[in-house]
């Protein structure tokens, strides 16, 4: 009976609520376009990163005497305890890292590497025939002198595809070794997870690094919740730490560097996530996410206030009508209700009109292109703003803007239905 007296009331005095209609719907729509920009941004950023690294938790160990070269002694060991925690479904990545230990010559001059990954093309098979190709494509026929290069690293050594080039290693027994490899393929990627990039087999790398064939550098977990990949990284490095030399826990980008600089006999072991990788980039989305909190908050408090006048002049053109309610023997707690069920519907719609602009609004977006902003492109998605509509983010802004919105309008029915029916039936409302 409520409902239905609720539906007929705001049909009847809609006229009236279309203001506060309008500012819920421009609110909500605001809303929905910066929380889904934002969380498609990220999303760009986690899916930029993890195409890079390779997954969401690491282990890769260092030997100090080697100027830290990342290598694994004692796989197998890593193997057993992985095997033993890890549930079905989590793939694991392997590869060898060159970084700042390569370097590629082209024309009598030399170019460093920042990123050398010596990967298994065929087992990486879904990641790479996803990749963004400027040229070439992936191949399952890819050999072992295979050189697939960032488009920033193509551009600065003036090469294509189909050209050859040597690449330079200083190997773990300090000596240089060089082997003549040919580009199959350049990566469509300006990001910062691009600049100075390469990948080459996973034993061509191994050879060159002094490494036996079956060697690797680390070993990469792809989890299918991301969201747990602290929670696993603290697991595996507890059930390794009497089995392994370990470096202390690691949440940051900043302890890692410190550990890193420490001194060590052998080959140290470490074991984090993929928030540590990105460091700063991280701040920066949490940044990115504050502000679309405060700009939830600036917009609640907007539609807080409109509604809040609105509604005091649509309580007063009703003093008489919902009066007459009181004086017919109409609980107080039943007209409350009915105001409320009255606002909830008024904000529902407006919510739901709010979605549409959202909707429409990041379509609108998704037409410019946004790679001209220095850096801004890590954020976008083959040069564009794409948005991520996530249905707990809908939920959250739409509960946050209810509870924002209705208890205060409550209150202020609340303390005019406890008016003195005389003064309601004659349309008196003193201040609220």
């Amino acid at each position: 009976m409520i409902l239905s007296s609720s539906f007929r009331y705001l049909r009847g005095h809609f006229r009236h609520y279309l203001f506060v209609l309008l500012v819920v719907a421009l609110g909500f729509g605001f809303i929905t376009t910066s929380s889904s920009l934002a969380d498609g941004m990220q999303q760009s950023v986690e899916r930029s990163a993890l195409q890079h690294y390779a997954g969401h938790v690491f282990i890769h160990g260092r030997d100090r005497q080697a100027r830290s070269l990342m290598v694994m002694d004692d796989l197998a060991i890593i193997e057993e305890v992985v095997d033993s925690l890890l549930p079905p479904g989590v793939q694991k990545v392997y590869r060898v890292h060159g970084f700042d230990r390569t370097s590629l010559l082209s024309g009598g001059s030399q170019f460093p590497l920042k990123d050398l990954f010596g990967v298994d093309f065929i087992a990486e098979a879904s990641l790479f025939s996803q990749l963004d190709y400027l040229q070439g494509q992936y191949s399952t026929d890819w050999d072992p002198n295979t050189l697939v290069l960032s488009a920033p690293a193509a551009e600065l050594l003036k090469v294509r595809f189909g050209d050859s080039l040597v690449l330079r290693v200083e190997n773990r027994q300090g000596q240089t070794d060089t082997r003549e490899l040919v580009v199959r393929a350049i990566l469509r990627d300006d990001s910062v997870f691009g600049y100075s990039r390469a990948y080459i087999d996973h034993t061509t790398a191994a050879q060159l690094l002094g490494l036996s064939p079956a060697s690797y550098s680390v070993l990469g977990l792809v989890l299918p919740d991301p969201l747990t990949s602290r929670l696993w990284a603290t697991t595996i490095r507890q059930a390794l730490e009497n089995r392994l030399p370990l470096g202390g826990p690691i949440e940051t980008r900043n302890q890692l560097t410190t550990e890193l600089r420490k001194s060590w006999q052998g080959v140290r072991y470490f074991v984090f996530d993929l928030p540590v990788y990105l460091g700063e980039i991280t701040d920066l989305l949490g940044a990115l996410r504050l502000g679309s909190y405060l700009l939830l908050g600036i917009m609640n408090l907007v539609v807080l206030a409109a509604a809040l006048v609105t509604y005091r002049v649509v309580l007063h053109q009703r003093t008489r009508e919902l009066g007459t309610l009181v004086a017919l023997g109409y609980p107080h707690i039943f007209v409350v209700a009915l105001l409320f069920f009255e606002l909830l519907m008024l904000l529902g719609l407006g919510i739901l009109f709010g979605t549409l602009l959202g909707l429409g609004a990041t379509q609108v977006t998704g037409l410019f292109a946004f790679e001209w902003i220095p850096g801004f492109e890590l954020f976008l998605t083959n040069g564009r703003l794409v948005p991520l509509f996530l249905s707990s983010r809908f939920f959250a802004n739409s509960g946050i803007m209810v509870l924002a919105v209705i208890p205060p309008v409550l209150f202020m029915a609340l303390r005019m239905v406890h008016r003195p029916i005389p003064n309601l039936l004659k349309g008196q409302l003193t201040a609220l």
